[in-house]
């Protein structure tokens, strides 16, 4: 048998025995290089490394829903009719905190404020690469969401002291890093954050988001909830767990600019011709009006009988079908869609009775028309006649109206 050489104290020369420490957050680190004897190979062990990390935290610390607006703005307020927006004022403050450094490791926070009725609810709270994924050219429904980001990176100041000492007054911040996604119905009321005020290595920022919400959110029925997600440079966001949401009641209809407001300024009647019994008529790019609007809005169409009065020689009526198919005797159809040519396959059959109203277009006016009406709408229609009507070659007239209301 072979003999194997021991140190004095009996341990065999050629054995190293290695304890390795756990760490909290798994962090290991390797001895130095061991060599074994020839005859069991060459091992080799290196200094090996690892970060440990930990994921950001929101806390949603006051919501206050009618905070008064910045200095500046409260001089002068002008009422604006088909102004978007609401006038009151919506603050949440927030404090977030990133282990790696605001600084160093923070990319952006997400404010989200959402109808929990609305049909994407909390999904787009979040862009298209979700939520460990930074903001881009998205357009969140301004009727149903509220989408506003901060970036420690696009805060902008100006003054204190130059890199050679020189003073050149008191720090002022120019940009307050803040943005509203999508279109301008929703407005920034002066957020700011205390991010100048920080040390290099600060750990936490708080946050003031300030803003008027647009007159078709606060038009919403449902209860609302706001949402605050912080990204970090690594990915990780803090909606990995349960992100903080606060809840709270349907908005209260006050601070609003003349509240909803909607208006048809004009539309010119229109006339079919003549038509014989079993014939149609089809009218393409007629124009459905002029409109005012400072909330989303929707095209409603309804029609009355066509009449002919014809005083001592009596009366004249066709009625309009309200239902599928073709007139009967005594009836006529008319078939309506948006756009400025007729088609069957998306038209609407427009009716006659109480609550017939029927939606010639959807989704109008989002952001609100402004001060200048919008006459940029068209239809196109189809009228089909049955015949049977008692005073033939006379004008019958009849009623189209096309109304706007809120959007359903």
């Amino acid at each position: 048998m072979a003999s194997v050489p021991l140190h004095a104290n009996g341990i065999p020369r050629g054995l190293r025995i290695a304890a390795a420490c756990s760490l909290a957050l798994s962090l290991a680190v390797s001895g130095p290089g061991i060599a074994l004897g020839a005859d069991d190979g060459d091992v080799t062990a290196e200094q090996d490394s690892m970060i440990p990390i930990e994921l950001p935290s929101v806390t949603i610390e006051g919501l206050d829903t009618d905070a008064d607006g910045p200095a500046e703005a409260d001089a002068s307020i002008t009422i604006v009719p088909a102004d978007p927006r609401s006038e009151q004022v919506t603050a949440v403050d927030a404090l977030v905190t990133i282990p790696g450094g605001v600084e160093a490791d923070l990319v952006e926070v997400t404010l989200c404020l959402f109808l929990i009725g609305s049909a994407s609810g909390v999904t787009d709270c979040a862009p298209v690469g979700g939520v460990g994924a930074t903001w881009g050219d998205e357009r969140p429904d301004a009727t149903s969401h509220l989408v506003m980001t901060w970036r420690p990176g696009r805060v902008v100041t100006a003054g204190g002291a130059e890199p050679e000492g020189e003073d050149v007054g008191p720090v002022v911040v120019e940009d307050h890093g803040f943005r509203i996604l999508g279109d301008a119905q929703h407005a920034d009321a002066g957020s700011t954050s205390d991010l100048i005020d920080l040390d290099a290595d600060a750990a936490a920022v708080r946050l003031s988001f300030r803003f008027r919400t647009s007159v078709g959110l606060r038009a919403g029925e449902e209860t609302w909830a706001v949402r605050v997600v912080a990204l970090d440079a690594n990915g990780n966001h803090s909606a990995g767990g349960d992100p903080e949401v606060l809840v709270d009641t349907p908005w209260q209809r006050v601070g609003l600019t003349v509240a909803e407001f909607r208006a048809v300024i004009s539309r010119s009647p229109v006339a079919f011709g003549a038509l014989l019994p079993g014939g149609s008529i089809t009218l393409a790019g007629v124009s459905s009006g002029s409109f005012l609007s400072n909330a989303p809005s929707a095209l409603t169409i309804t029609s009355t009988d066509f009449v002919h009065d014809g005083g001592g020689g009596g009366t004249s009526v066709i009625s309009v079908r309200s239902e599928e198919g073709e007139p009967d005797t005594g009836e006529l159809t008319l078939d309506c869609n948006a756009g400025a040519t007729f088609d069957a396959a998306v038209s609407i059959r427009v009716g006659n009775s109480p609550g017939a109203d029927r939606f010639l277009e959807r989704d109008l006016y989002a952001a609100g028309t402004g001060e200048t009406p919008d006459d940029s709408r068209v239809h196109s229609c189809r009228m089909a006649y049955g015949g049977g009507a008692a005073a033939i070659g006379r004008q019958h007239a009849g009623t189209i109206a096309i109304s706007i209301v809120a959007a359903p």
